[in-house]
């Protein structure tokens, strides 16, 4: 039996956080809610979850996953080796210890008896992950139960990370597919053409004279913005505008 519930979904700023039941186990895919409160924390205490599986480290997938170690300290988690080094940016303020496990890619990984996952690129950012689950019942010729989870994806390669190889998962027939949609029926213009744009702007305001202020997450949490003209020394690059008269001109 496939059981799903939907403790947050990403409408607002709920963030994304699904529990997952797979024959006899219990599986937390992601955990971007806000605060633990989203969570049944005394059903937790009584029937805790089997391990958690963090598709990516960005905040609306992972900003309460120190939590939910702190709280529930026996409970292991897992992500892609990218992206147990990312997470701690979530938490810039606090020490962080090394609380996620890391998985390989495209090797299946073993549980406990009858369940594996294998982790695909997905193309988001370094570290995004597909999860394959696949569960089989021991003793008995039913087919095995399969579920695909991916949090956010692209396609396309970036300048970051490679886009999530389609060619690798065809032929996959999962039972339950759990996938990102909040944009999935978008069309934007090409990621390329949208950073030259960009270098370009940035190129002619500081040509002209001007500082050029970006809004940047930490280095390597997102590379939607990231191009690499930002980290040319011929780029100002400072946390607030200046509005104490010192004479520069700045354009956001």
């Amino acid at each position: 039996m496939i059981e799903c519930l939907n403790y947050g979904v990403g409408h607002a700023d709920e963030g994304v956080c699904i529990g997952l039941g797979i024959g006899t186990y219990r599986i937390l895919l992601d955990c971007g809610v806000p605060s633990l409160d989203a969570l049944p924390l005394d059903e937790i205490e009584q029937h805790p979850f089997d391990l958690v599986l963090c598709s990516h480290a960005h905040a609306d997938h992972a900003q309460s996953l120190l939590a939910l170690h702190r709280r529930f300290p026996h409970i292991p988690i897992y992500a892609s080796e990218v992206t147990t080094q990312l997470l701690p940016l979530n938490w810039p303020d606090e020490t962080v210890p090394p609380f996620c496990r890391a998985l390989p890619w495209r090797s299946p990984v073993e549980f406990g008896d009858g369940l594996t996952a294998e982790l695909f690129p997905a193309g988001h950012l370094p570290g995004a992950a597909v999860f394959v689950l696949t569960y089989q019942e021991a003793n008995t010729e039913r087919p095995p139960l399969s579920v695909v989870y991916t949090g956010d994806f692209f396609l396309s390669h970036t300048r970051f990370t490679e886009g999530l190889p389609l060619a690798d998962l065809r032929g996959l027939q999962p039972d339950v597919l759990i996938i990102e949609a909040s944009l999935g029926t978008a069309r934007h213009p090409h990621r390329r053409q949208q950073e030259n744009q960009l270098a370009e702007r940035i190129r002619t305001a500081v040509d002209q004279g001007y500082n050029v202020l970006l809004s940047l997450p930490p280095p390597g949490y997102s590379p939607r913005n990231s191009h690499p003209a930002a980290q040319s020394s011929s780029f100002y690059r400072t946390a607030n505008s200046d509005l104490g008269g010192s004479g520069d001109r700045s354009r956001l």
